[in-house]
């Protein structure tokens, strides 16, 4: 995100780069007068939570940075699809 206050074209938005949907399942704050997004301290932690969980599932650290540019949802389809865990 280059430290600015960008949002993706997709909707992804902060330092971290969180969609909104993985941004409130990590207890990021996202409202018309709040977006905990942008707050670096608490998006960096709910990053460093979301690593912990991905690395947890994959046992992998490149799956579970792969998992961060994806989501969970996609790379596990895509391991079915490919039938590799790896």
């Amino acid at each position: 995100s280059g430290f600015m206050n960008v949002k993706s074209p997709a909707g992804a938005a902060g330092f971290w780069q969180f969609m909104k949907p993985t941004a409130k399942s990590y207890g990021l704050e996202i409202s018309d007068e709040v977006d905990e997004r942008y707050n670096l301290e608490k998006s960096t932690e709910a990053a460093c939570k979301y690593f912990q969980d991905a690395y947890k599932l994959y046992k992998n650290w490149t799956l579970a940075a792969a998992s961060y540019n994806v989501g969970m949802g996609v790379l596990n389809k895509e391991i079915q699809n490919q039938k590799r865990d790896n």
